[in-house]
């Protein structure tokens, strides 16, 4: 799977720290984005990364656009190339990829705030390996996740074949932007 992606840290922070945070941001007069990504600031805080700032849930996502490619191949034979919004089937008349598709859930505790860390990444975001003789395409189902960064928008999160859940292999990407979010 090649194009752009996600991947994010779900953090729950504690308030008093949060604040603690709110009172640097507005004294240096720079960004989250800035605060949580500088190694610096993070080791005053007791941590060797920001990966480990409170993070409770780290996950990554291909998004489901018409720019990225998906390619399933057996061995170095290309079987099959399609744009990965074609998983939606909007432009079919009938179903050609098997999809499900899951809502990310911002677990609230009380004396917490949210804080989600993005990497936008691009490269190979996933590559999946089966090791079956005979592949069967309708076998495969596709994980969606509603994308919480935008509007009417998804990224795929894991792939499913004959209900059994496939590892990723292999990735190779480079981060080219990074944002906070705060719920």
């Amino acid at each position: 799977m090649f194009g752009s992606g996600i991947r994010y840290h779900i953090c729950q922070i504690p308030l008093p720290v949060f604040e603690k945070i709110k009172t640097l941001k507005r004294k240096y007069s720079i960004s989250y984005e800035e605060l949580f990504f500088d190694l610096e600031f993070i080791n005053k805080l007791g941590f060797s990364h920001w990966s480990e700032f409170y993070c409770v849930s780290s996950k990554k996502g291909f998004f489901i656009n018409a720019k990225n490619k998906i390619e399933i191949r057996k061995k170095n034979k290309l079987l099959k190339r399609f744009l990965a919004s074609e998983l939606l089937n909007k432009e079919s008349l009938f179903t050609l990829y098997q999809t499900s598709i899951t809502k990310q859930h911002f677990n609230l505790k009380s004396g917490f705030v949210n804080v989600i860390l993005m990497e936008y990444e691009i490269g190979m975001i996933f590559n999946f390996q089966l090791n079956e003789q005979a592949l069967n395409i309708e076998d495969l189902e596709f994980s969606l996740l509603e994308d919480f960064t935008s509007n009417n928008n998804y990224f795929l999160i894991g792939l499913n074949y004959k209900n059994k859940l496939l590892f990723n292999k292999k990735e190779d990407t480079v981060s080219r932007t990074f944002k906070i979010l705060i719920k």
